[in-house]
């Protein structure tokens, strides 16, 4: 009995780890998350990310939040469910980075595009954020 049961076990671990790596696992964002370092990944260029963000909408990877960079320099987030609502937070370009306004501080970070999917650089290191956003067309 303890056989089968170690047996099972090992089945479903390798299945999870299946479905990891193929990123179907259970919320969808598996091997999304197994890509954590920018290793191999160009960084978009500074007229790039202007091109992309500037006037766009987003919304998180999940589909929990959205994102909108106005034109002017000036971005809003809010949750769908409305537990949590960001306005007037100040971004801008500066060289090859995105800069934003986040809790106090002014980070300025690489954005790298992956499978359609923008992924942020974590500043100051060779990490990326464990969030990401793609474009977005619906109501905001």
């Amino acid at each position: 009995m303890r056989m089968l049961k170690l047996l099972g076990l090992i089945i479903f671990v390798q299945l999870v780890a299946a479905c990891a790596a193929s990123g179907t696992g259970p919320d969808g964002k598996a091997a999304f998350r197994s890509r954590a370092t920018t290793d191999g990944l160009v960084p978009l260029s500074g007229p790039e990310i202007e091109q992309m963000f500037r006037g766009t909408a987003f919304r998180s990877h999940g589909g929990e939040w959205t994102w909108v960079f106005g034109a002017r320099g000036t971005a809003h987030a809010r949750a769908f469910d409305g537990s949590w609502e960001i306005k007037d937070q100040k971004w801008e370009i500066d060289g090859d980075k995105l800069c934003r306004e986040n809790e106090g501080a002014y980070p300025c970070v690489s954005i790298y595009a992956v499978d359609g999917v923008i992924r942020f650089g974590v500043e100051g290191t060779t990490n990326l954020e464990r969030w990401a956003i793609v474009p977005y067309s619906g109501d905001i």
